[in-house]
């Protein structure tokens, strides 16, 4: 079972990585911004509190957070349906993680929809499927895009900054 504090922990500390890339700040003037507000130099000694402290300081700087869930969103094709250990399920999984780590900015079934099309638009010749249940109908295709998927992640997580 997952701790939610250490899920808040984990999301907060992505956030201040992503503000400090988005505000271009190197690394002294990051260590140094994070000593005077609260005293410690590295992210990884601070309390949850601490860690919103500095999420507040770098939106004051400018950083702008891009979050995909908006209080009351009941767009159509906003949540995704039940697991039922398909391909696609795992897709679904791997977007959520990617749209928690602020590499995809909208988390929406619709839009791992629109992914799916264009993908398998460019792995099919151009036919695209319009749905995204509708790619269980050809498995070969849907692990074409599964794994597009995960390559795209792979190199995505890369680039993200390291928690220290």
């Amino acid at each position: 079972m997952k701790h939610p504090q250490k899920d808040n922990r984990k999301a907060a500390l992505a956030q201040i990585h992503i503000g400090k890339k988005q505000l271009g700040l190197d690394d002294d003037t990051y260590r140094d911004m994070l000593q005077n507000l609260t005293g410690k130099r590295s992210c990884s000694d601070m309390a949850l509190a601490e860690l919103y402290q500095v999420i507040k300081q770098l939106e004051n700087a400018g950083f702008k957070q891009h979050r995909g869930r908006r209080s009351g969103a009941t767009r159509q094709g906003y949540y995704s349906p039940r697991s039922k250990g398909q391909v696609i399920d795992v897709m679904r999984a791997i977007w959520i993680e990617m749209h928690q780590a602020g590499i995809v900015r909208d988390g929406s079934e619709a839009a791992l929809a629109a992914y799916a099309k264009r993908m398998s638009a460019q792995l099919n010749g151009g036919a695209g499927v319009e749905k995204l249940e509708w790619l269980q109908r050809d498995e070969q295709l849907a692990a074409r895009v599964l794994e597009a998927l995960k390559k795209w992640r792979a190199r995505a997580f890369k680039e993200l900054p390291h928690v220290e």
